[in-house]
């Protein structure tokens, strides 16, 4: 309060049912900071005095109270730009499985993410992936990237971490599944691939021509027949028929003679025994 009003109030009498009271600790308190402001002992500090030194600890608690206000909005938005940073555990799961199509051989993605129990579960936080994890490693082209396209159009071109990516990772694990899908093959329909990859055969054989320069697929393009074909292997250069044979070959052929002359030690020893003979020196015949 101010102080003129502090002094038009000094000689009203104060009424007794509008008193508060006042705890024994704080009264006490606040009569030897009155006291102090008068000068003297321990009075009520009803002068000028006892209303500035109440005025100046309103005017400090109003200042403590303000500088806590904006200490706390101060706190609030670092702990919003604090957890802006922050990812949850269904976005690292949904990065962690896009990451492992895009970049994983179809080995590293059994060994690392199929295999390892801890990995499987932790994508269980996003079924959407995991189901893709799943139909890729199954063979399953078409549903897996049915499913990639259908998440891309709904949640993730609105993620801010992943919508600029997005592209390019989508790109990547439908690169990697034409690779994957012609590997077993000598020769594939291209007509029945672009069924399998919901696209047309013009832009198929696009992809497949940028594949085929880049050197994934040692395959060529018959156009013509709309086959992609896989040019035979070249023999190795040499003399002998021997050495261009695989060694399993090889162990094949030697088991095989082992056994025909085991055949035929048996068959010798039987007709000894026949005839009377034996090996060594015996009760009947000579000595062989």
């Amino acid at each position: 309060r101010p102080r003129g009003a502090a002094r038009r109030r000094r000689g009203r009498p104060r009424r007794a049912g509008r008193r508060r009271p006042v705890a024994p600790a704080r009264r006490r308190r606040g009569r030897s900071l009155r006291g102090r402001a008068r000068g003297g002992g321990g009075g009520r500090g009803r002068g000028p005095r006892g209303s500035a030194c109440r005025s100046g600890s309103r005017r400090r608690a109003g200042r403590r109270a303000r500088g806590r206000g904006a200490g706390g909005a101060r706190g609030a938005a670092a702990a919003a730009r604090r957890g802006a940073s922050v990812v949850v555990a269904e976005d690292a799961a949904v990065y962690a499985g896009l990451c492992a199509l895009a970049g994983f051989t179809r080995g590293e993605l059994q060994e690392e993410v199929v295999g390892r129990p801890a990995a499987m579960n932790f994508l269980g936080i996003a079924p959407g992936v995991r189901g893709m994890v799943a139909d890729f490693m199954a063979g399953d082209y078409s549903r897996c990237l049915r499913a990639l396209g259908r998440a891309v159009e709904s949640s993730f071109s609105l993620d801010i971490y992943l919508r600029e990516h997005i592209e390019a990772i989508q790109a990547s694990i439908k690169s990697k599944a034409m690779v994957q899908y012609l590997a077993p093959y000598q020769a594939a329909d291209l007509g029945k691939m672009a069924a399998v990859f919901d696209t047309d055969s013009k832009t198929l054989q696009h992809a497949l021509a940028d594949l085929i320069a880049a050197g994934k697929i040692p395959m060529k393009l018959d156009v013509h027949a709309g086959l992609a074909l896989r040019p035979p292997t070249r023999k190795p250069a040499s003399s002998s028929s021997s050495s261009a044979r695989p060694e399993p070959l090889d162990k094949a052929a030697a088991s095989a003679r082992a056994v025909m002359r085991d055949v035929e030690t048996v068959v010798l020893r039987l007709r000894l025994a026949r005839a009377g003979l034996s090996a060594g020196s015996g009760a009947r015949g000579a000595a062989v």
